[in-house]
């Protein structure tokens, strides 16, 4: 398939079916996939791709990079320089990956995750148990300090509290 045939979109999804696949208990296929050519191939679309990605390919992209416990740091630093531009189409579900993933990755962009914090403030009305729980444990994991997020999200955690599952309590 040629580079124009893939939009954003179609690169972001092949990213997160190939981190959907693997098991978590399977180190073995994540690391055979990290290695594949064909990989490297789709990475090179998505940099190609960025200026055209939407906030869900921007959110789905790091999404897949975290599971896949890939630490591309170049290519992380673009997308959060990306995603800030677009951070006001991004959804609760968009926020929340999206500050999961460069947690997981240990990768802390804090331009980006200030913004992060400021626009999840303002949206925290449509945050659910899972967004709730995996901003707050993004923040707590890089060790942000942002008191004025963390104080919002207590609030409306204690809100929805029956929601949440033993994970999300947990985180």
């Amino acid at each position: 398939v040629r580079r124009s045939e893939f939009d954003p979109v179609n690169l972001s999804t092949a990213l997160h079916r190939c981190a959907t696949q693997i098991p978590q208990w399977c180190p073995a296929e994540r690391i055979a996939i990290q290695r594949d050519p064909r990989l490297f191939r789709l990475l090179e679309d998505v940099v190609h791709e960025l200026c055209h990605s939407s906030a869900r390919s921007l959110a789905n992209t790091v999404w897949a990079f975290a599971k896949l416990e890939m630490k591309e740091e170049a290519l992380m630093t673009a997308v959060a320089r990306r995603a800030q531009e677009r951070l006001r189409e991004f959804n609760a579900q968009d926020l929340a990956n999206t500050a999961w993933a460069f947690a997981k990755l240990e990768m802390r962009e804090e331009a980006l995750l200030r913004a992060v914090a400021s626009r999840a403030r303002e949206m925290l009305r449509e945050f659910n148990a899972q967004n709730l729980a995996n901003t707050a444990w993004a923040f707590a994991k890089l060790e942000m300090r942002e008191e004025a997020l963390m104080a919002a999200l207590a609030r409306r955690a204690q809100e929805r509290l029956e929601e949440f599952n033993a994970q999300e309590l947990a985180n």
